[in-house]
């Protein structure tokens, strides 16, 4: 073999052989790839093995089209680095459905764009260790495709081109040796897979975050990703989580993430609402789990919960303040016609469970209208399906508008003549739903605008004054606390 030491041309050798029923160990520890089969040509310094096909542990890996060009240091690899176990020692089926996923349907948003850099990973299909690579990866058509990445492969240097197809599960790589030398190896540890990241754009669901950079680490089939930082909308996000590639459906994902001092336009289009028609500071902490699966939508398969809350804002567009425009009694109030409505603070706990979304806790608090609202609102039917309850607490007296309006205002007024609060329930379609007024008795016995308005004013106080603008006197530690003893009744 002293021959191939040579950079030789076409004429100078030649060769071709057909395989069947092959066993290769990479190293001595190392689960042996089997039943190996196909044709491998020698023209020169190059070498191409085509419809390569191997099993480890009885599962077939990708078949595999691979040319080598560089044969002079192919054939002369470090045996220290043929003998690294490599792999992730259990099979990997939701790798396929999660990166055809990450491809995206046609006329969906755009799969991402994935920067890597300082990347070692030991997978079997690729035959060698890959480690201290730089380049790009896309996802065109559903298919992972590498171009000309920069890698140590097998010890040597040089470019790695990959297109991966895990549909038609075919892996069609190259690669071109340099006679540059190979950076010293370093450990990998317990992980067959670590790289430094950046994605732009990074789409779950209409949940678009950019600039996502950080540094992920695969052991057995969990990839783990940590110190994850980017942008949502106009404000710095942060994150960690993990990703299972276990499951044969898609890979499942749990992400925690932060985003702070953001446009709180960034949640019309996740929340279906038209662009512009939310407005103000935005702050968001929560969870985000889901699978990727080619065949569903991320709604569908996700499990979100989330704490969000904006400030110095205005809604549009809403069916609370187009309901309100038509009630009669409510058509001298500024503000909901319609029109903008200005608030100071919105704040819900909000979870989505396969396509529902679900509150108990919304409240709003400006100027002119307190809000409270719990319910759900079904994001994956054609016409969102909603059911909602809704208070409204007014901070106008507007008794000359109530005057004439007796029969809404025995149920709308305080004892007082001011007025206090409308209730209503909202079912059927998000953008035109069936309205009910609630009377206060109902109110009573459902109990939960009770608890948020009338017998929760602690809530309803720190709502309106949160704790980082609280004086001494006022913080909740200096508060009395609440009677939570049982009640004898009357």
């Amino acid at each position: 073999m002293t021959v191939l030491r040579l950079k030789l041309a076409p004429e100078q050798l030649s060769g071709r052989a057909i395989i069947h029923g092959g066993v290769y160990r990479t190293g001595p520890d190392s689960a042996p790839l089997e039943q190996i089969s196909g044709t491998i040509e020698l023209s020169g310094n190059t070498l191409s093995m085509h419809e390569i096909r191997i099993f480890r542990s009885g599962e077939p890996l990708p078949e595999i089209d691979l040319t080598i060009d560089g044969m002079h240091r192919f054939a002369y690899l470090p045996a220290e680095e043929r003998q690294r176990p490599v792999g992730p020692g259990t099979p990997l089926p939701g790798l396929g459905p999660g990166a055809r996923a990450l491809g995206g349907a046609e006329g969906a948003h755009p799969p991402p764009v994935i920067h890597f850099s300082d990347a070692q990973i030991g997978y079997p299909a690729f035959l060698l260790p890959i480690r201290d690579a730089r380049g790009t990866i896309r996802f065109p058509g559903g298919r992972l495709w590498i171009e000309k990445a920069e890698a140590v492969v097998g010890g040597a240097p040089g470019r790695v081109s990959v297109l991966w197809d895990p549909l038609a599960n075919t892996v069609a790589a190259q690669v071109v040796y340099s006679d540059d030398e190979a950076p010293p190896l370093r450990d990998p540890g317990p992980y067959w897979m670590s790289a430094r990241i950046a994605v732009d754009p990074l789409y779950l669901g209409a949940w678009r975050l950019d600039q996502v950079h950080g540094w992920l680490y695969a052991e057995g089939a969990t990839i783990e990703f940590r110190d994850l930082s980017g942008r949502y909308g106009s404000g710095p996000a942060s994150g960690a989580g993990s990703v299972s590639l276990a499951n044969p459906e898609g890979a499942e994902y749990d992400f925690r993430a932060s985003v702070h001092h953001a446009e709180a336009s960034a949640l019309c289009e996740p929340l279906l609402r038209p662009e512009g028609s939310i407005t103000g500071r935005l702050a968001l902490d929560g969870r985000f789990a889901g699978r990727l699966d080619p065949n569903r939508s991320p709604l569908e398969t996700a499990d979100y919960g989330m704490a969000v809350r904006i400030e110095e804002g205005t809604l549009d567009e809403l069916p609370a303040t187009m309901v309100l425009a038509r009630l009669p009694s409510l058509q001298g109030i500024r503000g909901l016609f319609g029109a903008r409505l200005p608030f100071d603070a919105l704040s819900a706990d909000v979870a989505i469970v396969d396509g529902i979304l679900r509150t108990e806790n919304m409240a709003l608090q400006g100027s002119e209208l307190r809000m409270h609202a719990r319910g759900s609102i079904d994001l994956l039917s054609e016409q969102r399906e909603t059911d909602m309850e809704l208070a409204f607490l007014f901070l106008q007296t507007v008794d000359r508008v109530l005057g004439t309006l007796p029969i809404l205002g025995s149920w709308v007024l305080g004892d007082d003549q001011s007025l206090v609060g409308v209730y209503l329930h909202l079912d059927g379609a998000w953008d035109d739903p069936r309205v009910r007024p609630v009377p206060p008795d109902a109110v009573q016995a459902a109990g939960w605008a009770v608890n948020l308005v009338a017998g929760g004013a602690s809530q309803l106080f720190q709502f309106i004054f949160p704790r980082s603008s609280q004086t001494p006197q006022e913080s909740p530690e200096n508060a009395r606390p609440p009677d939570t003893r049982p009640q004898q009744a009357p």
